[in-house]
């Protein structure tokens, strides 16, 4: 049925993401213990990286933003996101921290200038059109001087039924087809099907 539904009714991830932003943080889908789970095992992979810049793309209201940069020392921290809403909330919610700066936009269409240690996004490549993920990867590997690290959904099969705005990405090929990727990492995570991809690059 989500096939079918999915030739019919069109993916614009930016309207649709900025409409999911206005509602996203007050229906807060991260607070069960799923999701709990997943958090503990992505900060504590993290805790074996070194990085003190970071670049998070997708960083919706702010949750992982918040908990970075409780745990780690980080000198400059700079969030994404092309919710305007989730970025003021992200904002807010970081409000103490005077490390961290945000930007609203699209991944491929972000202008940075800056290369960082980690490029860290979770549950957001999933979303990304298959016309566009290549485009956002070299994007991404191409702002890291060291770690790409994103968790997302990828099923081993050949038949997957999605909703109309998730993509079942094979991240490994794809990441191992850019020429400054070092190394590719997946580590299947035991909640929602997700897997944590480590890119180390040249």
């Amino acid at each position: 049925m989500k096939k079918f539904l999915r030739r019919f009714k069109k993916y614009q991830p930016e309207s649709f993401w900025t409409k999911r932003g206005k509602t996203l943080y007050s229906d807060n889908p991260y607070d069960d213990e799923g999701y709990k789970k997943q958090t503990k095992l992505v900060l504590d992979y993290l805790k074996s990286l070194d990085f003190s810049t970071v670049l998070e793309f997708g960083c919706g209201y702010g949750r992982y933003t918040k908990l970075l940069l409780e745990n780690f020392k980080i000198d400059y921290y700079l969030a994404t996101d092309l919710s305007s809403d989730l970025v003021n909330q992200a904002r807010d919610l970081t409000k103490d921290f005077d490390n961290v700066t945000f930007k609203v936009g699209m991944i491929h269409d972000l202008d940075i200038d800056s290369k960082f240690d980690l490029v860290f996004g979770t549950e957001v490549l999933q979303h990304v059109k298959n016309e566009d993920i290549k485009s956002c990867i070299d994007k991404l590997v191409n702002l890291s001087k060291k770690h790409v690290v994103n968790v997302d959904s990828y099923i081993d099969s050949d038949s997957v039924d999605l909703a109309f705005h998730c993509f079942n990405h094979n991240f490994e090929k794809i990441y191992s087809g850019n020429k400054s990727v070092n190394k590719v990492r997946r580590i299947r995570l035991p909640v929602f099907d997700h897997s944590l991809y480590h890119v180390t690059v040249n």
